[in-house]
């Protein structure tokens, strides 16, 4: 059986109406609960978004996991969108797939995103598979594959093909790889760019990201400005930066303004083309680390 959707929604989407096929953009309304339950699959048919204003409960397991991704081969979608109404969502083992506006979106709310997969999306600007904006609190990120992401810009600048992050987060055990960050003017952050906040990376891996442009790219797996970022036993390795401004910017991780902190400890650089670490600004400290 399927299900055809469109509009406001609500209630419980279960394994019987599954796949609940998107035909018009679908909204959970502020005061409005969906519950997904293990193994329903959503399927977009054309550009449309899951905007949550509401609270979203997708809660899938190891066997039976969640999926949201396109209906059609070569026709995306517009990805989920948590709006600052948003209150109590989480997604737990979902698998979000195919978005051409970022895969999630988060504007100043604090949803949780636990054993989730977020690949093969793309974004013009900011952050092919997860673009999140947040002023207050810290959203958790556990245990998640951010993967073959991709943001470009033909016309300016782009910002994290993986993950583009203002406001502070934890990424606990994530595996952040192959994702790109491509564009005509200047690149920022293969893996992921940290514009603002707090962010904590722990135990996570940043493997075969590529930054480049034709003109400078900055960071092949993080690039940090203004913020606070630290890495605890992380391994980075087998990124790419292109295209580096005079050589400077062609690093795995680069801090490029005068009040960003990074703080790397127990962690392993290896195979990364070009230097591990530039600092053209901030401060920078290592610890019990290998950089090779």
């Amino acid at each position: 059986a399927s299900t055809t959707v469109s509009g406001p929604v609500s209630g419980v989407w279960n394994l019987a109406g599954s796949p609940y096929l998107v035909d018009g953009n679908t909204v959970v309304n502020v005061g409005s609960t969906l519950s997904v339950q293990p193994g329903v699959q959503v399927k977009f048919q054309g550009l449309y978004v899951l905007e949550v204003k509401g609270s979203l409960q997708a809660t899938g397991t190891h066997n039976q996991p969640i999926i949201f991704t396109r209906a059609y081969a070569g026709v995306g979608w517009n990805g989920i969108k948590f709006r600052s109404t948003s209150t109590s969502s989480s997604l737990t083992y979902c698998q979000v797939y195919g978005s051409v506006d970022s895969g999630v979106f988060i504007d100043n709310t604090r949803p949780v995103l636990r054993n989730c997969a977020v690949a093969n999306n793309s974004s013009q600007v900011y952050g092919g598979g997860i673009y999140a904006l947040l002023n207050t609190g810290r959203l958790v990120f556990d245990n998640c594959w951010i993967t073959n992401n991709t943001v470009s810009n033909t016309g300016d600048n782009s910002w994290g093909g993986g993950v583009c992050m203002a406001g502070n987060a934890d990424f606990n055990g994530c595996t952040i790889s192959s994702n790109k960050c491509l564009g005509s003017v200047r690149t920022y952050g293969g893996g992921i760019q940290i514009w603002s906040g707090d962010v904590n990376l722990k135990n996570c891996r940043f493997k075969g990201n590529l930054c480049s442009s034709p003109q400078m790219s900055h960071g092949s797996a993080i690039g940090v400005y203004n913020a606070a970022a630290r890495l605890q036993n992380c391994i980075v390795d087998a990124n790419t930066c292109g295209n580096a401004y005079d050589g400077r910017y062609l690093a795995a991780l680069v801090s490029f303004d005068p009040s960003g902190t990074v703080a790397v400890a127990n962690s392993t650089f290896a195979n990364n083309n070009g230097a591990a670490l530039f600092v053209d600004w901030g401060t920078v400290s290592v610890t019990n680390s290998v950089l090779y």
